[in-house]
């Protein structure tokens, strides 16, 4: 199943495409959920996508790298600081339907060890962005910008 998951601007061409393709058996539109019932989607699912360009983080993208997603994020934006590409993640072009496409189909046909390992790399990569740890790399990144010894 593909469960799209919000309710933006592009909801309706999504509708008709599925619509068109036949696809409606293996779409689902579940419009704005909660907090709770995007992570039990999340930790129900595979793969988690979010072409979004303009964008600095998007969270939403790290909360399903902690539920086991492997993600496929914009590349050129925000989040392609946090997923390397073919280590925990994949990058793709946010305008190109084929390059999408074409990750999905790959992550798909990966064997379950590389899959898990993909798995294991997101979840890892998250893991290691606690409030402390990543308030203590800033502050090395400012003091080293900023020339101060301890």
């Amino acid at each position: 199943m593909f469960y799209i998951v919000g309710d933006g601007e592009e909801l309706y061409n999504l509708k008709m495409t599925a619509n068109t393709l036949g696809l409606n058996k293996k779409v689902v539109f579940v419009g704005r959920v909660g907090r709770e019932e995007l992570s039990r989607l999340m930790l129900n699912s595979d793969i988690f996508i979010m072409m979004s360009t303009n964008e600095t983080l998007g969270l939403v993208y790290l909360e399903a790298m902690a539920q086991g997603c492997i993600p496929i994020g914009s590349q050129g934006e925000g989040i392609d600081g946090i997923i390397n590409n073919g280590e925990n993640g994949i990058l793709c072009d946010p305008f190109s339907v084929e390059d999408v496409a074409g990750s999905i189909k790959m992550i798909y046909s990966l064997p379950q060890n590389i899959r898990e390992r993909y798995i294991l790399n997101a979840y890892h990569s998250v893991n290691n962005m606690t409030e402390k740890k990543m308030a203590e790399y800033y502050m090395s990144v400012l003091k080293r910008v900023a020339n101060i010894n301890d």
